[in-house]
C-alpha cells in the first residue's frame, strides 16, 4: 500500500473510530440522564411518602394538641372548684375555732359558778352539820 492508499485509509479509520467514541459518549450520557431521573423519580417518590407521614403525624399530633387543651379546660375548672372548696373550708374551720374558743370560755364560767356552788354547798353542808349537832345536844 502506497501514501496515496494509506493517507486516505488511516483518516476514514479515525473518522470511524471517533464516530465510534461518540456514539459511545451519547449512549454513556443518555443512560447517566436515564440513571438520574430514575434517582429523581426515587426522591420525589420518598418525598412524597415523607411528606404524607409527616402530615399525619402533624394530625395526631393537633388531635393530641386539641384533648391537651380540652384535659387542661377541664382540670382548670376543677382546680378552681377544689380551691373555692378550700376556702370555704378554711372559713369554716376559723368559724370552728371561734365558736370552740367560745365554748372554751364558756366552760370556764361554768366551771367558776361551779367552784363557787361547790363552796355554796361545803357552807350549807357545815351548817347543816352544824343544825345537827345542836338538835343532838337539844
Amino acid at each position: 500500500m502506497d501514501i496515496k492508499e494509506a493517507g486516505p485509509a488511516f483518516t476514514t479509520a479515525l473518522e470511524n473510530e471517533l464516530i465510534q467514541i461518540r456514539a459511545d459518549q451519547r449512549e454513556l450520557a443518555q443512560d447517566l440522564t436515564e440513571r438520574i431521573n430514575g434517582v429523581g423519580r426515587r426522591l420525589k417518590s420518598l418525598d412524597a411518602k415523607a411528606e404524607l407521614r409527616f402530615s399525619s403525624v402533624d394530625a395526631q399530633l393537633q388531635v393530641l394538641d386539641s384533648r391537651i387543651k380540652v384535659m387542661d379546660a377541664k382540670f382548670e375548672g376543677k382546680f378552681e372548684t377544689v380551691n373555692n372548696r378550700l376556702d370555704s373550708m378554711d372559713a369554716r374551720l376559723v368559724a370552728v375555732e371561734t365558736e370552740l374558743g367560745a365554748v372554751g370560755t364558756r366552760l370556764e364560767a361554768i366551771g367558776d359558778r361551779l367552784g363557787v356552788v361547790r363552796e355554796t354547798q361545803q357552807q350549807m353542808l357545815g351548817v347543816l352539820v352544824g343544825i345537827q349537832r345542836r338538835l343532838e345536844a337539844a
